[in-house]
This record gives structure tokens, sequence and C-alpha cells, in this order.
């Protein structure tokens, strides 16, 4: 893969050694070819210590692009299910019987978690009682239910909050909007605003903000209200996504020139303004992959990199069954929380992903940067085409914007 940037400076990578080169001229390339071990049996998960828990399908939001809306095949939906006690009591025995290296982190995942707030303080005070210091808990939210009695306590138990804002408020709530249709900014607004007030070292130290992309071009609008903003600038988002590809409504191949030309507006003004948060870190999300890769040869043959065995986090729905994370569709599931992990149907996955990586990455000068995972298991032969042809668009632009910033200055 051969690109120039902005300084007329020619870049190599070359998918044998991992390695980025400046270069006086194209090198002449062979055919790719990368010869993937066949992958061994699994028996075991030896470095589980997360567990995200789903506590309920219900939500008090209905975002307009939510993979759990009913419009994604093979996806849960909002409905009333939620765990209870009794399930609750197993899951725990569960992550007793399972965990195994460090300390234990519990995270609570929905539907919207907060509707359940009894049974999580049910479940936080349980698990304290088991492993005293010896756990920790996270709870994603969207942020509208937490009023100062559920803040006061999740300050005193140190619950890492993980929660959803998607920019200033007319990008927000033109996306984020409660069931009756009603924007839900200002009500989290409020709510931050009253931790960082009430709890300011824990609203620096426990609070994360992720937001969602709806799309690129709201981008530039959302890094300058956000600076501008007096609570906002002073704390980046943690994690900024694009949308979950909807295969059942079809996936468009990246236009390759028309992101690119956005890429480098976004870029042309983080020049200018390097101490904007937010597009501080959507570059540092979209080139630190590639930043901190390994650079070796290529051997004869060479392990598969998948999420299994080596995953540290597993997910529980509210029927107990277990997948790999919270993103697998729900046609895969890997055991559940009174029989355990299914080695049967692991083993068949890893295998399915080994098919795939032989047959469609094998001659990819990108396979070695591409973030294709389990989830690839649901796609057609016509799907995996259009995922892979955006990964190579994606991983071409942000490998030179990489180059961009090193030669700014503005990452190391």
């Amino acid at each position: 893969m051969v690109f120039k940037t902005l300084s007329d400076t020619l870049y190599h990578y070359d998918y044998r050694t991992n390695y980025i080169s400046i270069v006086d001229a194209e090198p002449a390339e062979g055919d790719c070819f990368i010869q993937y071990a066949n992958p061994a049996d699994i028996s075991a998960l030896p470095n589980l210590d997360t567990f995200v828990i789903e506590m309920t399908r219900n939500c008090n939001l209905r975002c307009s692009y939510c993979c759990y809306s009913g419009a994604y095949r093979n996806n849960r939906k909002h409905e009333q299910t939620a765990l209870t006690e009794g399930c609750m009591d197993r899951i725990l025995d569960f992550i007793k019987a399972n965990r195994k290296t460090g300390p234990v982190i519990i995270g609570f995942y929905g539907g919207e978690s907060l509707l359940e707030f009894n049974l999580i303080q049910y479940c936080v005070e349980k698990a304290e009682a088991i492993w005293r210091k010896d756990v920790s808990f996270t709870l994603s939210t969207n942020g509208v239910l937490l009023n100062s009695n559920r803040i006061d306590w999740l300050v005193n138990h140190q619950v890492q909050l993980n929660i959803s804002l998607d920019g200033c408020r007319v990008q927000h709530d033109k996306y984020r909007r409660t069931v009756g249709g009603k924007g839900s900014y200002d009500l989290i607004y409020s709510n931050l605003l009253h931790i960082k007030q009430s709890y300011p070292s824990y609203f620096e130290s426990k609070v994360s903000l992720l937001m969602t992309l709806q799309s690129i071009d709201d981008l530039k609008e959302i890094a300058i209200e956000w600076q501008s903003d007096p609570l906002l600038s002073v704390k980046a988002p943690a994690h900024i996504s694009g949308l979950s590809p909807n295969y059942t409504i079809g996936e468009p191949v990246i236009n390759e020139n028309s992101k690119k030309r956005i890429l480098y507006e976004l870029f042309d003004y983080y020049s200018a303004h390097p101490d904007n948060l937010v597009l501080r870190t959507f570059f540092s999300e979209r080139t630190d992959d590639f930043r901190y890769r390994s650079v070796f040869d290529l051997t004869d043959k060479n392990t598969m990199s998948t999420c299994l065995p080596n995953n540290r986090k597993c997910f529980i729905d509210v029927t107990g069954e277990i997948a790999v994370c919270e993103k697998m569709c729900d046609s895969y599931r890997i055991g559940n929380i009174d029989t355990g992990f299914d080695y049967v149907k692991i083993n068949s996955m890893v295998r399915q992903m080994a098919d795939i990586r032989c047959k469609k990455c094998s001659n990819c000068s990108i396979a070695r940067l591409c973030d294709t995972c389990l989830l690839a298991l649901d796609l057609s032969d016509e799907e995996l085409a259009v995922s892979c042809e955006n990964q190579r668009i994606n991983t071409k632009l942000y490998m030179r914007l990489l180059c961009e910033l090193v030669e700014c200055g503005l990452i190391q």
C-alpha cells in the first residue's frame, strides 16, 4: 500500500513486516499471501475477569440509530424483559466459578440499566460481600435517570459511569429522544452538572462520555460546540463510535473521495486547534491501532487473530445466555450461566472464523491491520465483501492521517 501526504512525502506500508516507511518511488509489489495455522481447539477461557450483565431489554429512549430497535436482524430488541434476583444470584455463582485472573469487574448494560436500579444495588452489595475490595463495577446508561439519590449511591460505591452523549443539544436531540419523542439532552446535561458540582473528583475519574456519530459531517460542528461549553470543555469524550452497520437494509461501500475530503477538513481544523478535545479523541481512536501495531516479519504459518480464547470479557443476557461480548448478535451464544461455556459451539465459531480468514484474508494486504471479528460470522459473502472493502478504504485513509499527524507534530 502506497500513499502520499500533503507534504508530497511518499509512504509505503509493507504487510510482511507491518512497517510504514518513507520511499522515493512506489516499490514493485508481488501478490500478497498470508498463511494461517489451523486454530487449536479451545477448552478454557483463561483470562476472564469482566462480566457484562444485561439488566433489562427495556429502554426509556428510542434513539433513531439503535441496533436494538428491531431494525437489525438477529439482534435483541426493546421489550419488558428484565433480570430477577434469583437470576442475579445464579450469575454471581457463575462469575465465582469462571473468574480467572485479577479483580472481578462487573458491568451493567441494557436496554437502560438504571430501569433496574434496585437490582443493581442488590448485585453490587452482594458482590462486595463476596469479593470485598477485589471487585469493581461499570454502568452503561443514557444518563436520563441519574437522580441525586442514585448519584450519591453510585459515588459511594465508586461505580464507573459510561454515559451516552452525542454532542451538544441540537445534534444529541436529533437522534436521542424519549419514548414520547422529546429530546433528552437537557435532562442528561443537568445530571452531569450535578455530578461535577457535587463530586468533582468522581466526575473527573469515574465518568466517561460516549458519543455515537450519526454522520461524520456533524463532527466539526460538534467539536466546536463541545469545546465552547463550560461543562464539556473539561471532559473529552472517552469514545466516539460510528453507527453499527445494518445489513438488513443494505450497507453501502464508502465513497472514498467524499470521506477523504471530510477527514481533511477535520484535519485542517484540528491542525489549527490542537487543543480540541473531540477531534483529539477522534483522531487518536482512528489512528492508534496503526500507531501501536506490532512490527515483525511474518512466519510461514501465522496464528489467526480472534478474541477467543484470550478474551477477558463475556456478556450475559437477561435469559442467562452467554455471548463473547455485548455486540455479538443473538444467533451466536456460547453457553449459559447454569451449564457453563459450550466449547463445542466455541470451537465451531473459531473454525468458521478461520475459514473466513483463509478464504478472504490470506491475499489481503491489510489483513494484519483489520479489525474484522466474530461479527463477520453473521454476514453473507456479499455483505462481507462490502465490509472488507470499507475496511480497506478506512485503513488507507486513517493510516495516511496518522502520517499527517506525525508530520505536523500532533502526535509523537
